[in-house]
């Protein structure tokens, strides 16, 4: 099952133990946007939430204080917390010093949430919020509905029930624009969009129609993903005596490059930050880190970064270990891919070919929602009706014969015979629906009663897709 817990005053927690005069007073942090992101309890009782402007507030509360929310500074106390939970699960992850995600196995899950929540809870003088369920979307507006100790637990087959009332505002997976013209259709929850039928949507919305009635069910083919403790790779040079010239630093620091490239080139992967811990005789020790400017796995790279920390530090006495160590380690590489490279050797029809080959193989493999092109998510405007060619849009069947060469002779519209006297154009269409590509032949064609037409052939189905005036 799948653990969420909400730590919605993380930031007054913090703010609380390094300014403790905040302890009884009002206060509030304003995020990037200049908008009010956590309010205190004492903040709250005035009127002040979240959402709304610094000079807003202070006009219900002015004794209020605002200070900056410090993400930095609340992501390392939250990091005693992920600790804590590491030791329960190996499948921690954490999406913000408020917002973290588990999964846990067993059937004590719920005494053991009970446990955390009381133990952190009273340490950081906070509430914290818990939610269990099959998915993430789930487990997360469980914890948010949460009131108590004791975690709210969503039985498996009852997500559709308990997910019904949310707002389609307050998903995030669902981009604000395909809201409002959701919201166009009277539908404003995740119930009723999912009730509404897939056969009903617009054909711009069918996407999204599927996507909804997954999340209705509470499928938001998410799993929770290991990244919580970061992996690094570590590796330590120690002499038995203390080094104090530049070379044998330098020589050190070769030796640590190339290992940590050794060991990385061995699992295929790149490391985006290095950091360098000096020991000395006496126990003390410093620390210098660094975030690459590209992901690398060059031995090079990595030693002249290591030299630099090293030089950063201006140490003035002798040492005996340093310990160099590679972490944010990932698959990426800062390399531009082949596949999209505008300057590489391909034409250009090669370069959308391979492209459309690699999208097929994606989408058949982890789903039809794993990669969306921007055309799918472009908003039409009505405009676009006017300055079409044919002027009058249509989407009727009729039964065309054809010549020899698959060209129409004539159509069947109702029991009336029309017959084509010119072709005037001819081309292939292709688009991606549903997981496949879909092509079709389009002419452009002139009949007996001088009037222009289009007729789209798609396998063994004819249509008039647009008529003229």
């Amino acid at each position: 099952m799948i653990v969420c817990f909400v730590l919605e005053k993380m930031g007054v927690a913090c703010e609380r133990a390094r300014l403790p005069h905040l302890w009884g007073a009002p206060f509030a942090l304003v995020g990037p946007l200049g908008k009010l992101v956590v309010v205190s309890e004492d903040a709250a009782l005035r009127g002040v939430h979240a959402g709304q402007t610094p000079s807003g507030a202070l006009t219900l509360c002015a004794d209020l204080t605002v200070l900056p929310y410090d993400l930095r500074s609340y992501e390392e106390s939250a990091h005693a917390f992920w600790d804590l939970l590491a030791l329960e699960t190996s499948l921690v992850e954490p999406v913000s010093p408020e917002l973290c995600f588990l999964e846990m196995t067993g059937h004590d899950i719920t005494s053991r949430i009970e446990d955390l929540n009381l133990h952190v809870g009273r340490r950081l003088g906070i509430t914290i919020q818990s939610g269990i369920a099959r998915s993430k979307i789930t487990a997360h507006r469980a914890a948010l509905q949460n009131t108590t100790l004791l975690p709210t637990v969503v039985e498996c087959g009852d997500e559709a029930r308990f997910l019904s009332s949310v707002l389609l505002t307050e998903i995030p997976q669902i981009p604000a624009k395909t809201c409002e013209r959701l919201q166009k259709l009277n539908l404003r929850t995740l119930g009723e969009a999912a009730a509404l039928g897939f056969t009903r949507y617009p054909k711009s919305l069918k996407e999204v129609a599927y996507f909804i009635a997954q999340l209705a069910r509470g499928e938001d083919g998410d799993p929770v993903k290991a990244t919580w403790p970061p992996r690094k790779i570590t590796r330590r040079f120690t002499s038995d005596e203390e080094i104090l010239g530049m070379e044998l630093v330098q020589d050190a620091l070769r030796l640590l490059a190339k290992k940590v490239a050794a060991d990385l080139g061995q699992k295929r992967e790149f490391c985006r930050k290095l950091s360098l811990q000096i020991d000395f005789a006496d126990a003390d020790s410093v620390t210098e880190q660094e975030p690459l400017a590209l992901p690398t796995a060059d031995t090079q790279v990595i030693f002249r970064a290591a030299l630099r920390l090293f030089q950063r530090l201006a140490l003035d006495q002798p040492f005996v270990t340093l310990t160099l160590e590679a972490g944010d380690l990932g698959v990426a590489q800062g390399v531009q891919q082949t596949l999209f490279d505008a300057q590489g050797d391909a034409f250009p029809q090669e370069r959308a070919r391979k492209l459309d080959s690699t999208l097929f193989r994606l989408r058949k493999r982890w789903g039809a929602q794993t990669i969306l092109s921007l055309n799918m998510l472009q908003k039409k405007r009505g405009v676009h009706l006017w300055v079409y060619p044919m002027g009058r849009l249509s989407s009727e069947s009729v039964q065309v014969h054809t010549g020899a060469y698959g060209e129409p002779l004539f159509y069947m519209r109702g029991r009336r015979r029309v017959e084509v006297q010119t072709i005037q154009s001819r081309w292939r269409e292709r688009e991606w629906f549903w997981g496949s590509t879909v092509e079709r032949t389009v002419y452009r064609v002139e009949t007996d009663n001088a009037v222009f037409s289009e007729l789209e052939h798609e396998g063994a189905r004819w249509r008039i897709r647009a008529v003229a005036d």
